[in-house]
């Protein structure tokens, strides 16, 4: 099967367009699926880059309590990809489980 068939990373190994979309998407909807608190630990921890500290300021809890649900939110999103791109990998197999 041609990687743009099995919708794999081409020759240079870059995922194509169709790819990124997927993953995207999956990421989306996992991030979703956090409460709203692990969200919040998570965007602002990795993206933000801002401390424990600084997100227990933000979000008005103890800085132990922000380290947990940044953990949570990373535990969870893992899950949620997980099974997010097992469905997607099986969609584009046909329905057939890999």
């Amino acid at each position: 099967m041609a990687a743009e068939q099995a919708n794999l990373p081409d020759e240079s190994g870059q995922p194509d367009d169709a790819q990124l979309d997927v993953q995207s998407e999956a990421f989306r909807d996992a991030l979703k699926q956090l409460s709203a608190n692990q969200r919040a630990a998570l965007i602002l921890h990795e993206l933000e880059g801002l401390s424990f500290q600084e997100i227990a300021a933000t979000l008005g809890c103890g800085e132990a309590t922000a380290r947990v649900h940044c953990h949570r939110a990373r535990e969870g999103m893992r899950k949620l990809l997980a099974a997010g791109m097992g469905r997607a990998l099986a969609d584009e197999m046909g329905g057939q489980q890999a």
